[in-house]
Formats: structure tokens, sequence, C-alpha cells
């Protein structure tokens, strides 16, 4: 049976998570001590890599929101504060830069006093998710989609009129944007999306994620849609959200083999390989030929270094499906770890067979050669 993240598999074992753990949510707290004013602390490991927007990116943000002088301006998770730098240069607007790492509010605070800003800027370190957020006439977020939906009931409580204005991440789908907009940076020469909101959030009755909402209304123990959200929040990198839905999936049907893999794959892209092969563990158990379940345990344990385990599934998965150039490929990386350079120079030989125009079996084979010359 082919599931639906089957492709993924290759870009867990290629790149890094973007996501950092979550972290604890603590408040700073200091009797006496204005927030602005408070030293940074370590509260916790933050929930992103902090990545700048360029500048031209930023004064499109501002224009599309209509930011006006006596709005007041929230950036949460602001990073080094330069939206809010930009906003009150132009604008002359009041603004409150809401971040947890200490670095970036040292940072932020920094580049405030750098541009006489104090007056109109304040930086906070702070958690957002412990904001009220009623007293914001616009709010600039720059964050990852799973954040974005853990911001949705604050969000719903701000005042009517209120704007949003989304770097590269919109809202959760079931939101219908007033404005979507795409551009090209002069700084990085890169393509940006831009999505505006105002509240109250629209609902946008035509999406995917707005019909399955209605189905579970309808039938709360309606599995089908339940593996169909999850399979959306994944997509949107929301992966919280998407293991809470398989896992109900698994609640009311234990044997939905479908949704056991497709939480395997959402753990093994936030690096928890252990869960991901206890799962992957029980597909097998329901089907002991399913050749994707062990080609997935079998990239699991490659991504642990576990490269014995690693070859054996990948074995499994091979005399399952003698025509699959990536599990060759990944059994080919298997054997290139464990240093038998001979048979990775063979597994990547073999996908290439199948697939003359797969570049990463081609890239493999000339570092395999490489490391057996040596």
């Amino acid at each position: 049976m082919k599931y639906l993240f089957r492709f993924l598999i290759i870009a867990v074992l290629a790149l890094t998570a973007l996501v950092a753990p979550p972290r604890m949510r603590h408040v700073a707290s200091a009797q006496g001590v204005a927030p602005e004013d408070r030293a940074p602390v370590k509260m916790g490991v933050p929930d992103v890599v902090f990545v700048a927007t360029p500048h031209d990116v930023i004064s499109r943000m501002l224009q599309v929101a209509g930011v006006r002088k006596e709005d007041m301006v929230y950036d949460l998770g602001c990073g080094d504060a330069r939206m809010l730098v930009l906003a009150s240069q132009k604008y002359g607007v009041r603004g409150i830069g809401y971040d947890i790492d200490p670095e970036r509010v040292i940072e932020s605070r920094q580049n405030v006093a750098k541009n006489n800003l104090q007056g109109l800027v304040k930086i906070i370190q702070e958690d957002i998710f412990t904001l009220d957020l009623e007293d914001a006439d616009v709010i600039l977020l720059y964050l990852h989609p799973e954040i974005m939906h853990k911001l949705i009931p604050q969000i719903e409580k701000m005042k009517p009129g209120s704007r949003i204005v989304c770097h590269q991440y919109g809202l959760p789908e079931i939101y219908k944007p007033d404005q979507k907009i795409t551009l090209v940076s002069n700084e990085d020469s890169a393509e940006h999306y831009i999505a505006f909101y105002t509240t109250p959030l629209q609902i946008d009755f035509d999406s995917p994620l707005a019909n399955i909402e209605q189905a579970l209304k309808l039938d709360p123990n309606d599995a089908k849609a339940y593996f169909s959200r999850g399979n959306l929040h994944f997509a949107q990198n929301a992966y919280d959200l998407a293991i809470a839905d398989y896992t109900r999936v698994i609640q009311i049907d234990s044997s939905r083999a479908a949704a056991y893999h497709n939480r395997g794959i959402v753990y093994m892209d936030k690096n928890d390989f252990d869960r991901a092969i206890d799962d992957f563990d029980q597909v097998i158990r329901l089907d002991a030929d399913d050749s994707d379940a062990y080609f997935s345990r079998g990239s699991a344990y490659l991504m642990k270094g576990v490269y014995d385990r690693a070859i054996a599934d990948l074995d499994k998965a091979i005399m399952l499906d003698p025509t699959d150039d990536v599990a060759y490929f990944t059994r080919g990386e298997a054997h290139f770890g464990a240093g038998s350079y001979d048979l990775a120079i063979a597994d990547y030989e073999a996908a290439l067979r199948i697939d003359p125009d797969y570049i990463e079996a081609g890239q493999g084979l000339e570092n395999a050669r490489k490391a057996r010359g040596k």
C-alpha cells in the first residue's frame, strides 16, 4: 500500500528539523520592574530559529496593513526588531516586540536604541502564548504554522478591525485572508508570500479544512475526517495537530495502518525516531507484507545510525518491491554509513538502472567510489 507521505522520507533523511523542541512555558517576573526594562533571562528553547525578513518585504507588509501613526503595532517573535523599527521610522507608530530568546531580546533592544526609537518601541521578553492582544491594532507575524494554530484563540479575542499581516505562512487554511500577495525581494532575490487578515476572522467555507470540520460536527467519530485533517495539518507543517488527529483515528479504529504510518512519518519529521519506529512496528503487525512500512522503519533506523537494522528492513522492502529505486538508494546510504562501500555502490547503481535521472543516487555513487578509493 502506498501512503501519502512516502516521498517525504528522503526529505527527512536530507534535512534537519527547522522546529526546535517545544519550550517550557514560563513568564518572566520581576517585582517592581517594567517588562521592557527586565534583563533578558533564559526562559526555555525558542520554538523556531530566527530568520530575518527582508526590509522591502516588511515595507510591503506595512503598506498592506494600512499602518497609521495612531496604531499600536505588535511583533510576536520580533527577532532583531527590524519590523518595528521600520514601522516606527516610516509611520511614527508605537510598537511592542515580544520574544522569548534572550539573545534576540538584547539584539532587538540594541537595534531600537541605535535608531533612537526608545520612546516608540518597547521590547519585552515574554511567552507569546500568554499575551493579551486586545490592545494591538496591527500584528506582524513571521512564525511557523504550528505556532499560528496555537495563537488563534488569542487572535479571535482581538477587537474588531484589528489587522494581521503574515510573512511566508498564513493563518490556518480555514481562515480566508482579505488579501494574498507574492513578491520577489530585491534583497535576497527570493519569492515571499504575504497574507493579510482583519478581525473577526472570516471562515473560508470552500476550504477542504472547513468541509472536514463540518463533517466532524455531524459525526465526532468520523475516522476518515480526522485522517484527512491530519494530512492537511501535516502538509501545513502543523505537526502536533497532525499527530493528535492520527492518534484520534487510531483511538476510533486501531486497525487503520495508514494512521500509524503517517503518524510515524510526522514523528520522523520531528526527529523522534523511536516513536516513529514504534508506529512502523504496528503497521508491520497489521500487514507483514507492507513494503512501505519496512522502508520507513529502515529509514528511521538509518537516521538513528543503526545500520544493521536499517539494512535488514530495506532488504525486506526491496524483496517485496524489487522496482523501488528509493529503497535501493536508501539501503545504499545505510551501507555507506556502515563503511560497506562496495555494497553501497551496488545499490546506487541499482537505483540508477531503475531511474537513470536519480540525481541523489548519482551523487551517492560518486561519493562511495571516492570513499572506496581512499
